[in-house]
């Protein structure tokens, strides 16, 4: 029983850390166009690939982050309908994807964070774009 305590708190402890704080391999970027926008501006989501292995990405999920006292706290963003699909981007290679900002969102300091997978170890990881302000 102690054991599933132990457990389960490492658990909460990670998914905290991944919530909030996106890490990153010094192999991969993932940036915007811009350093600020507008609500219902299109912002370009790059995501390069420095790595000696594929990642695997869906920029389609990136979520929008708010940064507040506690750290990086995920908005709601557009009604975007995704395929589940899991796209493979080789060493070298970039991939781009455009999301349009909701009408309404507050402004504030932003950014973009998605997951990876490395294709060689299976190791996945968040990594978040440059931050940038959304003003009216």
């Amino acid at each position: 029983m102690r054991s599933l305590v132990i457990v389960s708190v490492i658990a909460i402890s990670l998914f905290a850390c991944r919530s909030t704080v996106p890490t990153t391999r010094s192999g991969v970027e993932f940036m915007t166009d811009a350093s600020a926008y507008a609500p219902g501006d299109s912002v370009r989501l790059q995501l390069v690939n420095h790595e000696d292995q594929e990642i695997g990405y869906n920029l389609c999920f990136s979520d929008l982050a708010r940064e507040d006292e506690a750290g990086w706290v995920v908005v709601p963003d557009t009604m975007t309908v995704c395929t589940t699909e899991l796209r493979l981007l080789a060493p070298g290679d970039t991939a781009t994807y455009v999301k349009t900002l909701m009408l309404g969102v507050e402004p504030g300091t932003y950014r973009y964070q998605t997951g990876i997978e490395f294709q060689a170890d299976g190791q996945r990881e968040e990594v978040g774009t440059n931050s940038f302000r959304i003003e009216e």
